[in-house]
């Protein structure tokens, strides 16, 4: 059955090295971590698909939200909305993002994967790593429901709903009547390439730990830069109130 075989990518995250980059801002101007690369069952690209394709979405080595979610109360979201939608600007409820035309992905269980765990650290204030995002298709969605046109898929990590850093990746969804239930085919229409040859080549442990070095230091920049900001807003309701 085909919700038993997806169990390969049941948490599909931190295993191959995809080097990111971002500037120090602050978590109140939201952060695009770069790509997300849509991965098959057996972790190798998928450049297309329709409805009932599996799927899962591979994220840097080690990619990490600025604080975890025991401590700090960060989540980790799921999202598809059109292209001209900033996924920096995107709010999150229980369901996945607020709006018109926003969703979140939904696992093969039919349940949309949103506010999900960070891995627990043992103090407030450190790096929550990205764990047990789950399998995902097309099916659940009524035909008609994603329209034809261009999306952007992705990975977000929020703070009491709204988002701090990102990754995403670009996809054209068209209808399809042969495909049942959902009704659609989707391509990827960002450059698939790039990921491809990381999966393919990118294997050595020296780049793997590279790789996840940098996305723990970026996470720390992230977390630093936040704490200041937090602190200078409790320091002017202070004054307000005194």
């Amino acid at each position: 059955m085909r919700h038993q075989n997806a169990v390969a990518i049941a948490a599909f995250v931190a295993l191959f090295a995809v080097p990111a980059t971002v500037s120090a801002q602050s978590v109140d101007e939201p952060v695009d971590l770069g790509s997300v690369t849509i991965v098959s069952e057996t972790r190798e690209a998928l450049t297309a698909g329709n409805g009932s394709t599996v799927f899962g979405l591979l994220l840097p080595s080690g990619a990490t939200c600025p604080g975890d979610s025991r401590n700090d109360q960060w989540r980790v979201q799921t999202f598809i909305v059109p292209a001209d939608v900033d996924p920096g600007t995107l709010r999150y409820n229980s369901i996945g993002p607020e709006g018109d035309s926003m969703y979140a992905l939904y696992g093969l269980d039919t349940n949309p994967i949103t506010a999900v765990l960070t891995g627990p650290n043992g103090a407030p204030g450190l790096p929550g790593l990205i764990i047990g995002l789950r399998a995902a298709s097309f099916e659940i969605f009524p035909p008609g429901t994603l329209a034809d046109g261009t999306y952007k898929i992705g990975v977000a990590c929020s703070y009491f709903g709204d988002t701090a850093i990102f990754w995403d990746t670009e996809f054209q969804i068209s209808r399809d009547p042969e495909d049942k239930p959902a009704e659609i085919r989707w391509e990827v229409t960002s450059s698939a390439a790039g990921a491809i040859s990381v999966i393919e080549t990118d294997q050595g442990p020296n780049s793997s730990v590279f790789a996840a070095v940098v996305v723990a230091v970026i996470a720390m920049v992230v977390v630093a830069v936040f704490a200041v900001r937090r602190s200078r807003r409790s320091l002017v309701t202070h004054k307000e109130m005194s």
